[in-house]
């Protein structure tokens, strides 16, 4: 099976979405299946990752598939972190006026 990688907050364990198209019987729209495999890896792969793999015995509860290989990678970017003379210069971020409805006044009925 072919997937990608959706999360790899696991030590040695990647979260694989593969996603097959099925044709519906009657109709033939195409719907679009995905399900969420765990599988074990020695790698270091990232978010987004293309890869395949394999069904292999039991590693724990969970895990049951091992990544086979990896196919396409996706460059990770660095996180720049913002000094404060950079916040400062950031324009605050201003709320438009809310308009507030007129409220209309009810005549009191008089009491002879």
């Amino acid at each position: 099976m072919i997937g990608v990688i959706s999360s790899t907050k696991m030590t040695g364990v990647v979260t694989v979405l593969v996603e097959k198209i099925k044709i519906h019987p009657l109709y033939g729209k195409r719907l679009r299946r995905s399900k969420k495999f765990l599988a074990a890896t020695t790698e270091k792969l990232n978010v987004g990752d293309s890869v395949e793999i394999k069904e292999v015995r039991p590693q724990s509860r969970r895990v049951r598939f091992s990544v086979v290989k990896v196919n396409t990678r996706v460059e990770v970017l660095p996180q720049v972190k913002l000094d404060e003379t950079a916040k400062a210069k950031q324009a605050p971020v201003q709320k438009a006026p809310v308009k507030k409805a007129p409220v209309k006044k009810v005549p009191e009925e008089k009491k002879a």
